[in-house]
C-alpha cells in the first residue's frame, strides 16, 4: 500500500508541473500589444462621458523650457553640489634682494612643488588645506665680503677673488584657507582668511682667494738683495639666516569664462593673498646677538589660464599662471619671487 501511495503522489506532482509550465509557456507567447487590443476591444467607451477640450485655439501650450526647470529639480548642478578639489603645482621661481650681507642670484630659479587639498559645500563655504616647500642651492655673484687692494714698501695684496658663491634657500609655507565663492555667469569671485606658518633660511657659503707678495732680504755681507716672494690666502666663510613665524593673512581668487562647450571650458584666473607672521630669527654665526624675536610679511600673486575637461563625475584641471611672491622678513630684508607655475587638479 505505501508503495502505491508514493508512486500516486509521484504522479500527482508530475501533473502539477506540467500544468505550471504549460501555463507560464502560454503567457510568455502572448504578444503584450495584442493583448492591449484585446483589453480595448472589451472595454466600451461610454461617448457622454468624453467631455469637450479645455482649451481654445488661442490659449499658450506649455513650452520644452518648462521639462527643462523640472529637469534641473531632479538632477542637481554639479557645480551646486559639495565637492573636493585637489591641485599639485610645480613653482619654477627666480629670486631677488637687496641686502647688505648677500649678492644678488638672479639667474637661477627655485623649484618648488605645492599641494592643495579641500571641500566646498553646495552654498560656496569651503576649507582648502595648502603647502608649499622649496631647498635648492643657486649660484650668486659678486663678492660676499668687501676687501680692497692696499700696497706697502715691503707689501702688496690684491683685491679679494671670489671662486665660488653659493647661496642655498630653503623654506616653506602652510595655509589653512577658510573662504566663502560668489558664483556668477561667467565665473567666480572667492574672498576668505588664512591661518599661515612659514619659515625660511638662507645658507651663504663662498670661498675667495687674495693675491699678494713680499720682498724677502738676504744678507751677505758685505753684500745684501731682496727677492718678491707671492703667496695666495684663501678665504671660506659660512652664513646663515633663519625666519619663522605663524599668524593670519587674507585670500581674494576670481575667474572669467571666455570659451565654453560642453566638455571644455576656458577661463582667466587670478589670485592674491597677504599674511603677517610673528615669529623668531637667528643668526647661529653671529659674534653677536644670534636670536630674537621678529615678523614677516608675505605676499602673493598669480595672474593665469585654466582649461577645464569636463567629465561625467569629476573636472579635469589644468593651470597656467606668472607668479610673484614678496618675503619682508627681519634681518635678511625683502626677498621677492617671480616666475610661472604649472598646476594639475581634479574636482569632484
Amino acid at each position: 500500500m505505501r508503495i502505491r501511495r508514493l508512486l500516486f503522489d509521484l504522479a500527482m506532482a508530475w501533473v502539477a508541473i506540467g500544468c505550471a509550465v504549460s501555463y507560464a509557456r502560454e503567457l510568455s507567447s502572448v504578444d503584450p500589444l495584442l493583448q492591449a487590443a484585446q483589453w480595448a476591444e472589451e472595454i466600451r467607451v461610454d461617448e457622454s462621458d468624453v467631455g469637450e477640450p479645455d482649451f481654445e485655439v488661442n490659449d499658450e501650450l506649455p513650452y520644452c523650457g518648462d521639462a527643462v526647470e523640472m529637469a534641473e529639480i531632479i538632477e542637481l548642478n554639479p557645480r551646486r553640489r559639495g565637492r573636493w578639489i585637489v591641485l599639485t603645482e610645480l613653482t619654477t621661481l627666480f629670486p631677488s634682494y637687496s641686502t647688505t650681507t648677500i649678492a644678488s642670484a638672479n639667474d637661477e630659479p627655485i623649484f618648488g612643488p605645492r599641494v592643495s587639498l579641500g571641500w566646498e559645500s553646495a552654498a560656496g563655504f569651503g576649507v582648502r588645506g595648502r603647502g608649499w616647500g622649496f631647498d635648492t642651492a643657486v649660484n650668486a655673484e659678486g663678492s660676499p665680503i668687501p676687501a680692497a687692494s692696499y700696497y706697502y714698501y715691503y707689501d702688496y695684496a690684491s683685491p679679494l677673488q671670489v671662486t665660488s658663491h653659493e647661496i642655498n634657500f630653503r623654506g616653506g609655507r602652510f595655509d589653512l584657507d577658510l573662504y566663502k565663492r560668489f558664483e556668477h555667469s561667467t565665473g567666480y569671485l572667492a574672498i576668505g582668511a588664512s591661518l599661515t606658518a612659514a619659515q625660511l633660511t638662507l645658507r651663504e657659503n663662498y670661498t675667495a682667494t687674495q693675491n699678494g707678495y713680499y720682498y724677502q732680504t738676504i744678507y751677505n755681507f758685505p753684500y745684501s738683495y731682496s727677492y718678491p716672494v707671492h703667496y695666495t690666502t684663501t678665504y671660506q666663510g659660512e652664513g646663515v639666516v633663519r625666519n619663522r613665524g605663524g599668524g593670519l593673512g587674507l585670500l581674494v581668487e576670481g575667474s572669467h569664462r571666455f570659451y565654453e562647450t560642453s566638455l571644455h571650458e576656458w577661463s582667466i584666473f587670478s589670485r592674491g593673498r597677504v599674511a603677517y607672521l610673528i615669529g623668531q630669527w637667528e643668526l647661529p654665526y653671529s659674534s653677536a646677538l644670534t636670536e630674537g624675536d621678529g615678523n614677516m610679511l608675505l605676499g602673493e600673486a598669480a595672474l593665469g589660464l585654466e582649461y577645464r575637461l569636463k567629465l561625467r563625475r569629476a573636472d579635469l584641471v589644468a593651470q597656467c599662471s606668472f607668479e610673484v611672491q614678496t618675503w619682508n622678513v627681519s634681518i635678511a630684508d625683502r626677498i621677492n619671487f617671480a616666475g610661472v607655475t604649472n598646476g594639475i587638479g581634479l574636482e569632484w
